[in-house]
């Protein structure tokens, strides 16, 4: 049974909702990271999509060498059909929507961007964008059909992964861009106590 986009969401709100949530640090124990190339888990996002909405033409931009992120792949999908969700239902279908992932300048992030062509984010919907059932005043029909969580739980998954999400109007003309980063190295809580006691033990002996 392959669940869909709004229904998975709604399943992960609840599981946050019951207080596994990443301020509390709880939250790491639905990540399930391993190594994957980026470029496949956007593939598979944008092949979701256009089975969805196969009238709206995805274009896709990465690097040509494989980049390999730590993550979950179901999650990370996850976020970019939310973010994909979400330009389709605001872009025209003769506009532009692209999915760009590349390293950061430093080398230590992989940063995903999603972007559009839409009417972008009013300003005053700006600071509450990922707030949860939160729903700009342009299409208020949205909160209706329960699309209001997927920017919520992408940018609680993202932060789950160590990362960032933010979202901004394009400044090379209309239609707004989601931006997340996921870190290239990884150090969960888990790793931390290993190398902790392994400090420990060095210590004992030495």
């Amino acid at each position: 049974l392959q669940l869909t986009a709004p229904c998975y969401n709604l399943l992960l709100f609840s599981i946050y909702e019951k207080g596994e949530r990443p301020a509390s640090g709880a939250g790491e124990q639905l990540i399930r990271r391993q190594e994957e190339a980026a470029e496949e888990i956007v593939g598979g996002a944008v092949a979701r999509m256009a089975g969805r909405a196969p009238e709206h033409e995805i274009q896709v931009e990465a690097p040509e060498k494989v980049l390999m992120v730590p993550m979950d792949a179901r999650l990370i999908m996850q976020v970019l059909i939310n973010l994909l969700d979400n330009a389709v239902k605001h872009t025209d279908v003769t506009q532009e929507i692209r999915v760009t992932v590349k390293k950061d300048s430093r080398g230590e992030n992989a940063v995903f961007t999603v972007a559009d062509r839409g009417e972008g984010i009013a300003a005053e919907d700006l600071p509450n964008i990922f707030q949860t059932f939160y729903t700009s005043q342009i299409k208020p029909v949205d909160s209706r059909k329960g699309i209001g969580l997927g920017l919520t739980i992408s940018e609680s998954i993202v932060r789950q992964h160590g990362g960032r999400m933010e979202a901004h109007n394009r400044t090379d003309g209309p239609g707004a861009e989601f931006i997340f980063t996921l870190p290239l190295k990884t150090d969960t809580a888990e790793e931390k106590a290993v190398n902790d006691g392994k400090e420990q033990v060095n210590g004992t002996v030495s």
